[in-house]
């Protein structure tokens, strides 16, 4: 009896593919008012080029952006990162001593000799504010999982899944 491993083999690599999955959004706040208009900053600079991709999302919602001399209504702030699945993020002056531990805001996952090492956390974040008054109105984290080399190919489903979760409030 022969046992091909062949197959075998290709699994982890199917696995890990599967993994990646749809981006996840948390989105806080009553949103702003549509039809108004916008400044777009980068507070990172990975996240310089995720603006027009954000702009052009914003244009298909109605927004439209605040000429040269003008503030705008919103200031929209971008940041954007990656980090290996198996760094966790916590916020506090030392990591907590259990993965359970609530200061965890995303626990480190565990090396799993089946998962892909080059697996990474791609993150972006939206903080929508009012510029005359700093008042935040919006802001939605969003993330996904990709291979290193593949992070800045998630940024478009990244920019769907932050802004079409933007809760419109009714026009002043």
């Amino acid at each position: 009896m022969t046992i091909k491993l062949a197959p075998l083999l290709l699994l982890p690599l199917l696995l890990s593919a599967c993994a990646a999955g749809a981006p996840k959004a948390v989105a806080t706040g009553p949103g702003p008012s549509p039809s108004s208009d916008y400044r777009v900053a980068a507070a990172t600079p990975e996240a310089v080029p995720l603006a027009p991709l954000i702009e052009a999302r914003l244009r298909e919602m109605g927004f439209q952006p605040a000429s040269e001399a003008a503030k705008g209504r919103y200031l929209v702030e971008l940041s954007y990162g990656e980090r290996p699945t198996t760094v966790g993020v916590h916020d506090q002056a030392t990591p907590p001593p259990t993965a359970d531990d609530p200061a965890w805001r995303v626990a480190p996952a565990r090396r799993q000799w089946w998962k892909d090492p080059d697996l990474r956390a791609c993150r972006l974040t939206v903080r929508i504010s009012e510029t005359a008054t700093g008042r935040e109105v919006y802001r939605v984290e969003t993330s996904a999982k990709r291979r290193k080399a593949r992070c800045a190919e998630a940024a478009p489903t990244l920019v769907q899944a932050a802004l079409p979760a933007v809760p419109l409030a009714p026009a002043p």
